[in-house]
C-alpha cells in the first residue's frame, strides 16, 4: 500500500494531537479506557518553549531527565526481567524523548536508536500480554513517527481487527479507525466504520439497548458519515431516557449543543453566499 512523503506524515502527526483529544474526552466523560500518546506531549511543550530555564517547563532538563529515567529502567529490565509496568514506562519515555527531540529540532545521532528501542518495548509488551488489543495499538500509533515495512503496519491491522471485532471496545475501536485513517489505510478504514456502524446498530435495536453505546453511534454517525440528523435522533433518545445529573446526559447534551450550533453556522454561511450572489 502507498505512503506518502515524510512531510506529509508530519503534518498527519500534528493532525492527530486533535483527534487524540477528542477520543480521550469522550472516554473521560464516560469512565472508560483512554490512552494518551507522543503528540500530547509535543503540543503541551510547544506552548511553552519561550520559558526561561529553570522554568517548570525547561525543555532541556526534561530531556536529561527522560534519558536518566530510561537508562535507570533499561538498567533494571537488564537486571530483573521485563514487566509489564517497567516495559509501559519505559515505552512511553522513549515515546515522549522521540517528540521532544524534534520540538528542539536536534539532529540527534541517537535518534533512530530511541525509535528503535521504542518500538521495541512495545513489541515486548505485546509479546506479554498477547490478548490485550492496547499495546497493539500503541505500537500502531508509533508507525506514525517511525518508519516502518508494509508487512509489519499490515500485521498489526490485521490482529487488531481480529481482536477488536471479536472483544470490542468502543475506545479502542474508535482508535483504531483514527489510526488507520492517519497511517492511509483508507479503505480498511472505511471497513472498521461500516463494521462498528452495523454492530452498535444491531446491538441498540435489542431491548437492553445501553445509552453510552448510543452515545458512540451518535459520535459515529455525526463525524464519520456525516449524519447529523440522525446521530441528533440517538442524542434526544439519550436525554429522554437519562437522569439529567448523570454525566452521560450531560455529555449528550452538550454534543447535542454542539451539533445544532455547527448546523446553525452551516446555515447562516450558506444565507450570507446567497446573499452576495443576490
Amino acid at each position: 500500500m502507498a505512503r506518502k512523503k515524510e512531510t506529509k506524515r508530519n503534518i498527519r502527526k500534528n493532525r492527530v494531537t486533535a483527534i487524540v483529544a477528542g477520543i480521550l474526552a469522550l472516554g473521560m466523560i464516560l469512565s472508560t479506557a483512554t490512552f494518551v500518546g507522543g503528540p500530547m506531549l509535543l503540543e503541551i511543550f510547544a506552548k511553552d518553549r519561550s520559558n526561561p530555564p529553570g522554568s517548570q517547563w525547561d525543555l532541556e532538563t526534561y530531556r536529561e531527565y527522560l534519558i536518566y529515567e530510561i537508562e535507570n529502567l533499561e538498567k533494571h529490565v537488564s537486571e530483573y526481567g521485563p514487566t509489564v509496568a517497567v516495559l509501559e514506562e519505559l515505552a512511553q519515555h522513549y515515546e515522549n524523548l522521540i517528540y521532544l527531540e524534534q520540538i528542539l529540532s536536534n539532529e540527534s545521532e541517537n535518534l533512530d536508536g530511541y525509535k528503535q528501542n521504542m518500538l521495541k518495548a512495545y513489541r515486548d509488551l505485546i509479546e506479554l500480554t498477547p490478548e490485550e488489543p492496547y499495546y497493539r495499538l500503541r505500537l500502531l500509533n508509533a508507525y506514525l513517527v517511525v518508519d516502518e515495512g508494509e508487512a509489519m503496519i499490515s500485521a498489526e491491522v490485521e490482529a487488531l481487527t481480529g481482536m477488536l471485532h471479536e472483544t470490542p471496545n468502543l475506545d479502542y475501536n474508535f482508535w483504531f479507525i483514527e489510526l488507520l485513517q492517519e497511517l492511509e489505510y483508507t479503505a480498511k478504514a472505511r471497513e472498521e466504520i461500516a463494521w462498528l456502524k452495523e454492530s452498535l446498530a444491531e446491538r441498540l435495536s435489542g431491548a437492553d439497548a445501553d445509552n453510552t453505546e448510543r452515545y458512540y453511534y451518535a459520535y459515529l454517525l455525526a463525524e464519520y458519515e456525516e449524519d447529523k440528523e440522525a446521530a441528533l435522533e440517538q442524542l434526544a433518545i439519550i436525554l429522554d431516557e437519562e437522569e439529567a445529573e448523570s454525566n452521560l446526559y450531560k455529555q449528550a447534551e452538550l454534543y447535542r449543543d454542539k451539533l445544532m450550533a455547527e448546523d446553525k453556522a452551516e446555515d447562516d454561511d450558506s444565507a450570507a453566499d446567497g446573499g452576495a450572489d443576490e
